[in-house]
């Protein structure tokens, strides 16, 4: 019998599709270097549908990684960096935008030095001129050089084709997330002329207006614009920020602050599993807001940008005392220097600490 993709349902995983009306069956649909895989899994009947998803999606993960080994069987003393990259692009779940931005940076930063390679080549000496051609750069940016290279030796290591990796401790860029955000002047009243800013600007038009007020309390434009439906909890008013599109593949929930809930009330165009769904392809979602932007930045100030607003919520509610810790829980960070405090960090009850420290400041 033919499958029919229309008979399922997106999941929050890549490749991963539950039937619209058994929530037993699910379908693996994916690609590897080109080859399409499709298949019906069935869980069991008597667990929960969260136990069921759960356990498909363990599943999906086995048949990627057996489908991978087969097609890198021949992996040996002479896979090149380059063939691993590939690798791991295909076997590590992230949204697209964040895979284009990791495939960029490689071909711009590592593949000139290291690419063409054999994995068992490289030097702690290579990773040193790597990091040295990137110095010019936002460490922001550098970070994603380890970020990319520490997964590659990895797996290179699991596969016993060497015994350690020649990414050190020096090269890995450290980074005190608050106190590297640019202070800025005259926050406590940029922070008030912003908020007013959005939702005049966005008055009638209440599903973008959601989308920078989320900005505004201290989301990622990308943790933003990836947000479902299904993320979103009315009655408990709190939100998901789901692993595959945050910086630290980790599950974060905050608390909804209550204007942002009543712009997705007013949003009635539920066409799609996205919030901010693109009107050309409701499959994906919004992926330019330049326009968007340029009419706040007109009404507020010229530095302002959708980024711009995490250096802005840092300025005005550490004015207000609101505590580091509670700042980087906002703004969704793990600070490895308050390692042992984030070990018992709540980021929903953090955000209520500064969504009180906001509701005061603009009385």
């Amino acid at each position: 019998m033919a499958i029919l993709l229309s008979d399922y349902l997106d999941t929050k995983h890549k490749g991963l599709f539950i039937h619209k009306s058994d929530s037993s069956k699910f379908l693996f649909n994916f690609r590897i270097n080109g080859k399409a895989t499709r298949q019906v899994f069935n869980a069991n009947p008597a667990h929960t549908k969260a136990d069921k998803l759960k356990t498909a999606y363990m599943k999906l993960e086995e048949l990627k990684g057996a489908k991978v080994r087969v097609e890198s069987s021949g992996a040996n003393l002479v896979a090149t960096v380059d063939e691993y990259f590939d690798r791991l692009q295909l076997m590590t779940e992230r949204n697209e935008e964040t895979q284009k931005a990791y495939k960029l940076h490689y071909e711009r930063y590592i593949k000139p030095t290291i690419g063409r390679l054999k994995i068992t080549s490289v030097t702690p000496i290579h990773i040193s001129t790597i990091t040295a051609l990137t110095k010019h750069l936002a460490n922001s940016t550098r970070q994603k050089s380890t970020a990319i290279l520490v997964p590659i030796f990895r797996l290179a290591i699991d596969e016993e084709l060497i015994q350690f990796s020649p990414v050190k401790h020096i090269h890995k860029i450290k980074r005190k997330q608050l106190e590297e955000k640019k202070v800025i002047s005259n926050a406590e009243t940029k922070y008030r002329e912003v908020y007013k800013a959005i939702n005049d600007v966005f008055a009638e038009n209440h599903k973008i207006r959601a989308l920078f007020l989320f900005g505004f309390y201290g989301r990622r434009k990308t943790e933003a614009l990836h947000l479902k439906w299904s993320d979103i909890d009315f009655v408990n008013d709190s939100y998901t920020i789901r692993g595959v599109n945050s910086k630290i593949n980790t599950d974060m929930s905050f608390k909804l602050p209550q204007d942002v809930k009543a712009a997705l009330l007013e949003c009635d165009e539920h066409f799609s599993s996205y919030i901010f769904a693109s009107d050309r392809d409701p499959s994906r979602p919004i992926s330019e807001i330049r326009e968007h932007v340029e009419k706040v930045r007109g009404a507020t100030v010229p530095e302002y940008n959708f980024h711009w607003m995490r250096n802005l919520s840092v300025s005005a509610l550490s004015s207000m005392g609101v505590e580091a810790i509670h700042l980087s829980a906002m703004l969704g960070h793990t600070d490895t220097a308050t390692v042992k405090q984030y070990l018992s960090l709540q980021r929903e009850s953090s955000s209520v600490h500064t969504l009180d420290a906001s509701k005061k400041l603009l009385g």
